[in-house]
């Protein structure tokens, strides 16, 4: 980390930052570059206007390097105006954490403040703390971090049969790992699967066939069953006899851990994400959840929206919807698809925000626009079946099925949307056709069928579904 030294302030203030780096890491989308790092790239780029605009949003989230920096380019009239006043009160609410470099530089600009500047700054730094300190941002920004054992949210496992080892994977003594993601539906059942990374094709399809019986007990919120959206897990395979060498977890652990200590927030991400991944490594949520946000605070959309999703849920936190939907927002604004995807899920959910349906679309929308094929077949569900005659678009629920429903991990939910899709456009024969095909594929791995019939009911009658 760069940090402004005292021979520097006689000929001007650089810049407090992190060493700039090069994203590698095993998720295949690349991090969006709205964060620390870019607002540092375009000041070095000297386009400050830009760089004042993003540490200034920087600043709001708490972001304390970014409140330096605030502070020295008002000193030093970068991308705006010189104005010692507003230098004095930004370096100062960064000081606030203790730091000893940032004191000193805010007592340097202290010293360069007439006895008049001297009385404003206070001001406007006793305005800005009160707006900002950490205390304000606590009630209005961070979790209220729990233990495992504390959090309310847990799932229970009912049926989770093992993926089955690829013969030809055993006979060249492979392993490896897949990790996924899946949506746990009112009634428990794993749902809209799909495969983040794999380290080979024949794994991969291994915990697909698995995944369509997986089973957990109903997750009930306020007494009501809900549907858990994005579940992530790492299916790992390993030859029999195998061993796990736990010294070198630990030393992996540890490096992972120092990376992120080092100030890099991209490396405070992939240590949360690898540790919440790898339960072996025995990291508490609420350890990962301290390095999201800090990478949060530092503005890296995919950050925002794991501790986002981590507060609408209470994984590692309390739970705080407030809190939760402010911080997806700001990583949906960031053209997440993903925070959008959830953040449209969530307001879709929630009682609290039942209210924003139309929000909720605008955001699926958005994410599908980002090609978020989950986010796809919701909209899509939403636009063939809502009761809601201004809400409905039959033309536009079928072009969004048809576009992903032969690629589509999860076919009983591709065929219960084409079907419902087709029914809203009059097509019934057509309807009756995919939702037995949707049925047959239900009755394969035991999903419950009361709802399924229901709707074939309605399609007989030449009906279509309304929900």
């Amino acid at each position: 980390m760069k940090i402004i030294s005292p021979s520097r302030v006689n000929k001007g203030f650089g810049v407090a930052a992190l060493t700039l780096f090069n994203f590698l890491f095993i998720i295949s989308t690349p991090l969006a570059h709205a964060d620390f790092d870019s607002a540092m790239a375009l000041y070095e780029a000297k386009d400050f206007t830009s760089a004042m605009t993003e540490f200034k949003r920087l600043s709001s989230l708490g972001h304390k390097h970014s409140q330096m920096n605030l502070g020295v380019m008002y000193f030093r009239g970068e991308g705006i105006d010189k104005n010692p006043i507003e230098a004095y009160a930004w370096t100062a609410l960064a000081a606030s954490d203790g730091d000893a470099n940032k004191a000193h530089v805010r007592d340097l600009i202290n010293k360069r403040l007439t006895p008049d500047e001297k009385s404003q700054a206070l001001a406007r730094a006793t305005e800005l703390l009160a707006q900002m300190s950490d205390q304000a941002l606590q009630e209005k920004l961070t979790p209220v971090m729990l233990s495992d054992m504390e959090c309310q949210f847990q799932l229970a496992p009912l049926k989770m049969p093992a993926p089955l080892y690829p013969n030809e994977l055993i006979n060249q003594n492979k392993g490896g790992s897949v990790d996924v993601e899946y949506t746990i539906d009112k009634l428990g059942f794993a749902r809209d699967y799909s495969i983040i990374v794999a380290t080979d094709k024949g794994f991969e399809k291994a915990v697909l066939t698995a995944l369509k019986k997986w089973q957990y007990q109903p997750v009930l919120v306020d007494g009501k069953a809900t549907e858990v959206a994005v579940t992530q897990l790492r299916a790992k395979f390993s030859i029999a006899g195998s061993t796990l060498n736990k010294d070198a977890v630990k030393k992996y652990i540890d490096e992972l851990r120092g990376k992120a200590e080092s100030g890099k927030v991209v490396d405070m991400y992939s240590f949360a994400y690898i540790a919440n991944l790898l339960p072996e490594l025995q990291v508490q949520k609420q350890e990962s959840n301290s390095w999201y946000f800090k990478a949060a605070q530092a503005g890296l959309p995919h950050a925002q929206y794991e501790i986002g999703k981590a507060l609408m849920r209470g994984e590692g936190c309390k739970t705080d919807q407030t809190k939760g939907v402010y911080w997806l927002t700001l990583a949906a604004k960031s053209n997440n698809p993903n925070a959008q995807y959830f953040l449209g899920v969530s307001l879709l959910n929630s009682n609290k925000f039942a209210q924003n349906k139309q929000q909720a679309i605008e955001w699926l929308n958005h994410a599908v626009a980002g090609g978020h094929e989950k986010a796809a077949m919701r909209l899509a569900w939403i636009l063939a079946t809502d009761t809601n005659d201004s809400v409905r678009d039959p033309k536009r629920a079928m072009e969004l099925v048809t576009n992903i429903y032969e690629k589509y991990p999860d076919q009983l939910r591709a065929n219960e949307n084409l079907a419902a899709a087709q029914a809203a456009n009059g097509i019934f024969d057509e309807a009756i056709k995919t939702q037995k095909t949707a049925i047959n594929l239900a009755k394969k791995i035991d999903y419950p069928l009361t709802e399924l019939e229901a709707r074939l009911v309605a399609y007989q009658q030449h009906q279509a579904w309304r929900e």
